[in-house]
């Protein structure tokens, strides 16, 4: 079966494991598929998460920003800028996308799939794709909550 299909017929899944239930589930399936993908599969789809990347990197900030400016009261700005910064970076947002297990269902070209470099950056990419696709659906008070529901014992 193609992996876009079974991805497709198993996002009910997914929503269960990220606890958020999607109205437009396109946009939850979107945020998984890579844009080497669509050069494999152009009759199946022509869309790919970047866009969705671009707002959930802006939410991901946002959020992970005022939760720490609440939690560190008098931090100067700098240093909440650092700890953000580390927060945030690729490879904490590759980390948060497999700690939700989610890294499986990324739909990768075929050479991407068996490349195991840059890896790490198609994870952190499909997790602020992911946080995107939430801000779009449930709006910015739940996306806040996931991120900080899922991940603020690691930001402590």
């Amino acid at each position: 079966m193609n992996d876009f299909y079974e991805l497709k017929d198993n996002l009910n899944k997914i929503e269960e494991k990220i606890k958020i239930s999607f109205e437009n589930k396109d946009l939850l399936l979107l945020s998984f598929v890579h844009r080497s993908f669509i050069n494999e599969n152009k009759k199946i789809i022509n869309e790919h998460n970047e866009r969705l990347e671009f707002l959930g990197d802006v939410a991901l900030n946002l959020v992970v920003s005022t939760y720490l400016y609440n939690k560190l009261g008098s931090t100067a700005e700098g240093k909440l800028s650092h700890i953000r910064s580390n927060l945030v970076d690729g490879a904490s947002c590759a980390k948060y996308y497999k700690i939700l297990e989610l890294d499986t269902h990324v739909l990768l070209s075929k050479g991407e799939k068996e490349a195991a470099r840059g890896k790490a950056t198609i994870f952190a990419d499909a997790f602020e794709a992911l946080i995107g696709a939430i801000y779009l659906d449930k709006g910015f008070l739940i996306c806040s909550h996931f991120i900080i529901d899922n991940f603020s014992k690691i930001f402590e």
